[in-house]
């Protein structure tokens, strides 16, 4: 089986003042353990010659930590629309913050490359 490479997480924070209190930072959202997606990846082989260079997905990680509202851009197959689901889905996450420290939703896209 074919373990995807995470490249990056881009993030778009709904809402966010630019202005941030002194000593006060933004936190991103992030996924526990570290790595864990690309951990929990299984391709099948029979998947392998079809997969595209590069996948985006984008979801929601709410307050609570949940990832939700998932989609897939540059997939070919529905098949390894749903192995990805799935790995993100095996995953906790520790939701962004505001600049008070309090939890927020905030949009995620997360570049995915292929690695043969």
């Amino acid at each position: 089986m074919l373990k995807p490479f995470v490249a990056a997480v881009a993030l778009a924070i709904a809402g966010a003042s630019t202005a941030q209190e002194p000593g006060v930072t933004l936190s991103i959202p992030a996924e526990h353990p570290a790595g864990c997606f690309a951990s929990a990846a299984r391709i099948p082989r029979e998947i392998v010659p079809h997969l595209p260079s590069l996948a985006v997905m984008r979801f929601t990680v709410g307050e609570d930590g949940t990832a939700s509202g998932v989609s897939i851009a540059g997939v070919p197959s529905h098949n390894l629309e749903t192995y990805l689901r799935t790995s993100l889905n095996r995953c906790a996450w520790t939701p962004a913050a505001d600049t008070r420290g309090v939890p927020m939703t905030v949009a995620v896209l997360m570049p995915v490359r292929f690695a043969r």
